[in-house]
C-alpha cells in the first residue's frame, strides 16, 4: 500500500515522455504551417496588382477666366456645364469704342495705301527734269553762236538744278509714304487686337463649372467671368500602404478606373499612375495619383469630381501616349 503514489508518478512519467516523443516530430510541420498561413507582402518584381477600393476623382484643372478689359458684359452666349472647345466664345465685354477705332484705322490705312502707291508726283518730277536738260543742252549749242546770252545758259541750268531738287523730293515723299503706311498698319493690328481684347475665350477645353456674373453687369479688368474645369483628363486620388509598398513600386504604373453606374453598369476607364506624394497620410499611407482619361456617353462625361471609384495599379508601366506632356509629373 506504501508505494502505489511511487507507481502513479512512474506511470505520469511515462505517459508524458511517450506524448513528447510523439508530438516532437509533428512540431516543425505545425511550424511551417503557420509560417505559410500567415499574409507576407509580393516579393519585390512580382507584386502584383494593387487594389484601392475607395478612391476619389478630382478635376485635375480648374480655370477662374478672369475680365481681360473693364467694361459692361454685353454678352455672355454659354450655360452651366456646357461643354466648351479652346478658343469658344464664352464672353464679350462691350466693344463699341474699340470697334470705332478700328473703323478709323481701317479708313486710315486704305488713304495710307493710296499714297504710297501713288507714283504721279515722280512721273511728273522726272518728266520736268527731262525737258529742263533739252532745253538747256539747246542753249548751250546756241550761246556758241552768240545767238543767245550767257545769262540765258544759266536760267536754264537753274532750271535742270531745280527740277533735280523736285525729284529727290517726291522721291523722299514717296518712302515716307511708305513708312506711313507701314504705321497704319500697326495701329490696324493694334486697333483689331483690343476688339480682340473685349472677346473672352476658353483657355483650355472643359465644362462650364459656374458663372460669376449676368449679361449687362459692370467687370473690372481681372475679375473672374466664369469657372473652366477641364473635364477630359481627370485625376484619380487613393492611398497604399506603406508597410506593403514604396514609392517607386507604383510611380509610372498602368492603372484601371472603374465606377459603378445606374442598373449595375461598370465602366472601366485607362490610366497611369502620375504622381505619389511626398507627404504621409495618418503616418501609414502613401498617397497616389493617377490620371485618367474620361468618356462620353450621350454627350455627358462619365467619370465627374468628387466621385469615388475603384483604382487598380497593375504590375507594367502605363503606355497612355496621349498623356499630355504637362500632366506626366
Amino acid at each position: 500500500m506504501g508505494n502505489r503514489p511511487t507507481d502513479a508518478r512512474r506511470r505520469a512519467a511515462t505517459l508524458a515522455l511517450s506524448l513528447s516523443l510523439l508530438v516532437g516530430p509533428l512540431a516543425p510541420l505545425r511550424d511551417a504551417a503557420t509560417q505559410e498561413a500567415a499574409p507576407r507582402p509580393p516579393a519585390s518584381g512580382s507584386r502584383g496588382a494593387i487594389v484601392v477600393e475607395s478612391a476619389t476623382v478630382f478635376p485635375e484643372h480648374e480655370i477662374d477666366v478672369p475680365a481681360p478689359v473693364t467694361g459692361r458684359i454685353s454678352s455672355l452666349p454659354v450655360f452651366e456645364n456646357q461643354m466648351v472647345d479652346q478658343g469658344t466664345e464664352i464672353a464679350r465685354i462691350d466693344d463699341g469704342r474699340a470697334t470705332s477705332r478700328q473703323k478709323i484705322a481701317t479708313a486710315s490705312l486704305a488713304a495710307a495705301e493710296l499714297e504710297a502707291t501713288d507714283e504721279t508726283a515722280i512721273l511728273e518730277a522726272e518728266a520736268t527734269l527731262a525737258l529742263a536738260k533739252v532745253e538747256h543742252g539747246r542753249n548751250l549749242d546756241l550761246v556758241k553762236t552768240n545767238s543767245i546770252s550767257p545769262a540765258e545758259v544759266d536760267r536754264t541750268e537753274l532750271a535742270v538744278k531745280q527740277a533735280e531738287l523736285k525729284l529727290a523730293n517726291r522721291r523722299k515723299q514717296l518712302e515716307l509714304a511708305v513708312r506711313k503706311l507701314d504705321i497704319a498698319r500697326l495701329e490696324l493690328a493694334e486697333a483689331e487686337a483690343e476688339v480682340e481684347r473685349h472677346k473672352v475665350t476658353s483657355p483650355a477645353p472643359g465644362n462650364i463649372y459656374s458663372m460669376y456674373l449676368d449679361e449687362g453687369e459692370w467687370v473690372t479688368e481681372g475679375e473672374p467671368l466664369v469657372k473652366v474645369v477641364r473635364m477630359e483628363w481627370l485625376r484619380v486620388e487613393g492611398t497604399i500602404d506603406k508597410s506593403l509598398y514604396n514609392r517607386e513600386d507604383v510611380h509610372g504604373r498602368r492603372v484601371t478606373i472603374e465606377i459603378d453606374r445606374a442598373r449595375g453598369e461598370t465602366v472601366r476607364f485607362e490610366g497611369q499612375v502620375t504622381w505619389t506624394g511626398l507627404r504621409e497620410v495618418s503616418g501609414r499611407n502613401i498617397q497616389v495619383r493617377a490620371t485618367v482619361r474620361n468618356q462620353i456617353v450621350a454627350d455627358h462625361w462619365v467619370l465627374h469630381p468628387g466621385a469615388h471609384v475603384r483604382m487598380t495599379i497593375h504590375d507594367e508601366p502605363g503606355t497612355l501616349a496621349e498623356l499630355p506632356d504637362d500632366l506626366r509629373r
